[in-house]
């Protein structure tokens, strides 16, 4: 066959057939979509990230740290001749307006950051008062300080006012009307304020105690310099500086590798949830494309009466198949376009609107080809069918079926399958989750099938039971051959899956946050208080109504060696475990204590004993995360001075009662000599935290204080606006499996309208119909529900345990809730895709039937 004959052969079929396949090219294009709108987020942030990294990093080369950094990084960065380096600390503080007699002015935690040099190094930051690009250290001195326009709205405040920092005043120099922020950002503890060295030497603040502190050396390298030669002493300086774990170098160059190492492992699993309402679209596709070929059975007949061969045929069809996933695809894209328009009224606090950027062809190409990939591998089977339809059917339709290969059949169903995994590794970035999703997506479209089969032989059985007519009738539907029960339990199925799932692991966690507050929670942590100070801050939170206080010295220390092996070279052997790299790389919290808390247990060794010796406690997962156990040797940096302690016992600590609890606890052995500040708790009475804030900020400069109830809140504003996006990607699932619902109860539209024509034949009324089948997708519904809401509570138990390592929630009326809807939109959806059926006139049906 000519390719102009094949071409006017597909144009001919098409033009007769392409309205009884529409609803295969809705169920494609829902799932191009979901996909579509996934791949671009992902690619728009990246592009935006990298493109704004300049601006961000405010330099070429950053160097990051916990601590100052030690004499050889500082030489390894002489070394590579940058033109200007800037040294940069970042850390939560409390500022206030002026106390207007003895009523303290309200204050704020801000993110308080110590530019000692030019800054930015290199590209551009919007500050009122200079030139983009200008010199923001010129604006600071020993009076003056620069912050965020959103300080002046907490603190109602302008430029040229004053403001308390550490106990000293500070004049509003200017105002940051405008800085590059990453949506991880949006967990800072507060607005930026920047401040110069001699203006922190003028307050009471000990940087060495710093709570949180970062760090971070910024480079300027000469401006001839070329991106391979900024790679490359970005390269020189890493490799260097390895030996030191706490110390981490990037270029703008990496456009923010952490953040966008997260964001990648994030957009994943959101594209393969979008891969699975492609594949729900690709079920729809198999029945769409067996039902349509089912009808057309005759004119193919016909076709090979007339000489044309078996793979001629399926060429046709194939062809046909190929043009509507074209254009389905593509009405895809364009339904992804418009939700990506309506992203920035979802994601707008979370992303910047500017980062949203819905044109985006690469992701456009990636979701059609992926489409088309799905739509052909799942079209395989039925297409496959086409070489069983023997010529003798045009004189008889019962003419026994030929023979098909089965080293073709078999061909087939790899080619299917490899498809799937392929597409799952395209969209998943690794061949290892594209075969773990494609394993799991195989077996639950195995286990609906084995439902539906159960189903069916439940119906069967039931049906002749001496329930009333309307019930029996509908359970001989379910049960009856050729019934739509698997595409219909695949389509709702897979939907109550993902948006049941989503939605439990959402409300999980957000319940978990809701009950981190039980009734003996405190209301306020205070940090950086000096020995001296507690007792006065102690009496002025009696004087505020405080029922319970507790406070907890508490000493920095950094891991120097395990057993005798260097922290550094610890972590050179595994440095991509996080639990390891937290742990040997950060400054960590150590207290003292004689008692063992009351919200801890031993679960290895004892408590201190009378030796004498330095010994520590360790909570059982951080001793975990570096090897230790009872009986061994650590070293830790206290002061600048190495202490060698014996691990005594280890503990389990219950995180959640929200009390001073610490992975590692000392002895007074181990605490001789050594400097310490305390960490203090507070019951407050509601509505005096801000009060209380106000007051630490002007009598106690120094003193950091978080609100526990607003930290929760902002975290849990920003996980609400993440859950409305992953329930607009599980919409696309629930739409999928709609449009299949409704291709499957389209293909049997012509038995639908005989059997509607013969009920009403026998007396019964449209409403009585429309009983009897609503009462078929409600039995459909409910099974459907149970296999899914069953995937769901595995998929949420498993991403609450393994993936947030917090305990699974369950909320019985989120089920019941989730059932009534997957009823209604069953139901709803079978009698709007059988409307034709019972609009149809008995008459007019039994005169076609009856040839007249």
């Amino acid at each position: 066959m000519s390719v102009g004959l094949l071409g006017r052969a597909i144009w001919r079929e098409l033009r007769g057939t392409f309205w009884r396949v529409s609803l295969f090219g809705l169920c494609l294009a829902v799932g191009v979509a979901a996909v579509f709108v996934v791949n671009a987020l992902a690619r728009s942030m990246d592009q935006a990230v990298r493109a704004e990294a300049r601006d961000a990093l405010a330099a070429d080369i950053a160097v990051i740290s916990r601590t100052s950094l030690p004499d050889a990084a500082r030489e390894e960065i002489e070394r590579i001749g940058p033109v200007a380096v800037t040294r940069l600390i970042r850390t939560p503080s409390l500022v206030s307006r002026r106390t207007v007699g003895i009523i303290p002015g309200r204050s704020s935690v801000v993110t308080l950051n110590i530019i000692d040099g030019r800054y930015p190094l290199a590209g551009q930051i919007a500050v009122f008062g200079i030139e983009a690009g200008g010199d923001l250290h010129g604006l600071l001195d020993r009076q003056s300080i620069v912050v965020s326009p959103e300080l002046l709205q907490r603190l109602n405040v302008s430029p040229g006012d004053s403001v308390l920092l550490g106990g000293a005043s500070f004049r509003i120099a200017s105002v940051a009307v405008q800085e590059v922020r990453l949506p991880v950002e949006v967990f800072a503890p507060g607005p930026r304020v920047f401040i110069s060295p001699e203006g922190i030497d003028r307050t009471r603040f000990e940087p060495s105690m710093f709570y949180e502190a970062q760090h971070q050396t910024l480079l300027l390298m000469p401006p001839d310099w070329s991106s391979s030669q900024l790679r490359r002493a970005t390269r020189d300086l890493q490799a260097s500086l390895k030996p030191l774990a706490t110390v981490q170098v990037e270029s703008y160059l990496d456009g923010q590798p952490l953040f966008r190492e997260n964001l990648n492992q994030f957009t994943t699993f959101l594209g393969l949830v979008a891969m699975l309402s492609l594949v729900v679209g690709g079920v729809g596709v198999a029945q769409a494309v067996r039902a349509w070929i089912a009808s057309r059975m005759g004119a193919i007949a016909v076709l090979k009466c007339l000489g044309m061969r078996s793979a001629e045929i399926v060429g046709i069809y194939a062809g046909q198949l190929l043009v509507i996933a074209m254009m389905s695809a593509a009405i895809g894209v364009a339904l992804g376009y418009g939700a990506l328009r309506i992203a920035p009224r979802v994601l707008g606090s979370v992303i910047p609107s500017r980062w949203l950027d819905p044109w985006q062809p690469m992701a456009a190409a990636e979701a059609v080809g992926m489409g088309l990939m799905v739509a052909l591998a799942f079209s395989l089977p039925p297409l496959l069918a086409l070489l069983r339809i023997p010529p003798a059917t045009v004189l008889r339709r019962e003419a026994e079926p030929l023979r098909i290969p089965l080293a073709l059949n078999i061909t087939c169903w790899l080619v299917m399958g490899g498809g799937l995994v392929f597409a799952a590794t395209w969209q998943g970035g690794s061949w290892l989750l594209g075969g773990i999703f494609a394993a799991g997506l195989a077996t639950v479209l195995v286990v609906f099938g084995v439902m539906s089969w159960l189903l069916a032989r439940l119906m069967s059985r039931v049906a002749g039971s001496g329930a009333g007519f309307g019930l029996r009738y509908s359970m001989a539907n379910v049960a009856r051959p050729g019934a739509q029960t698997y595409s219909a339990m695949v389509s709702i199925g897979l939907g109550v899956l993902v948006v049941l799932g989503l939605t439990l692991v959402e409300r999980g966690l957000g319940q978990q946050l809701d009950d981190a507050l039980p009734r003996q929670a405190p209301s306020v942590w205070m940090f950086n208080i000096s020995a001296d100070t507690w007792p006065s801050l102690d009496r002025m939170l009696q004087r505020e109504g405080a029922t319970r206080t507790q406070a907890a010295p508490v000493i920095l220390g950094r891991l120097i060696s395990i057993k005798g092996v260097s922290a550094q070279e610890l972590y050179a052997r595994d440095p991509g475990s996080r639990g390891r790299q937290w742990a040997l790389t950060r400054n960590q919290r150590l207290s003292h204590t004689e008692e063992l808390p009351a919200s801890n247990r031993l679960v290895a060794g004892q408590w201190w004993d009378d030796s004498g010796r330095p010994q520590i406690s360790i909570e059982e997962g951080f001793a975990r995360d570096i090897e230790v156990t009872v009986g061994d040797e650590i070293e830790v940096e206290l002061e600048g001075r190495p202490v060698r302690l014996v691990v005594s016992s280890l503990r389990e600590v219950d995180w959640r009662s929200f009390e001073l609890n610490f992975m590692m606890l000392v002895n007074d052995a181990a605490m001789e000599g050594v400097r310490y500040q305390y960490l203090a708790t507070a019951h407050l009475p509601s509505g005096v935290e801000q009060r209380v804030q106000d007051a630490v900020a002007a009598q106690y400069p120094g003193v950091l204080l978080f609100q526990t109830r607003a930290v929760l809140d902002q975290v849990g504003r920003v996980l609400e606006q993440l859950a409305q996006g992953l329930r607009l990607l599980g919409g696309f699932v629930v739409l999928a499996g709609l449009a299949i619902l409704g291709a499957a109860v389209s293909a049997t539209m012509v038995r639908r309208r005989r059997e509607v024509a013969l009920l009403k034949t026998l007396g019964m009324t449209r409403l009585g119909v429309v009983m009897v089948f609503s009462l078929e997708y409600a039995l459909l519904a409910v099974v459907a529900f149970a296999v899914g809401a069953a995937g769901a509570a595995v998929m949420a138990w498993a991403i609450m345990t393994y993936g947030m390592e917090l305990e699974p929630v369950w909320s019985p009326h989120i089920f019941a809730t989730a059932l009534l809807l997957t009823v209604a939109l069953m139901v709803l959806a079978g009698l709007s895709a059988s409307l034709p059926a019972l609009r149809a006139r008995p008459h007019r049906v039994l005169q076609d039937d009856a040839g007249g």
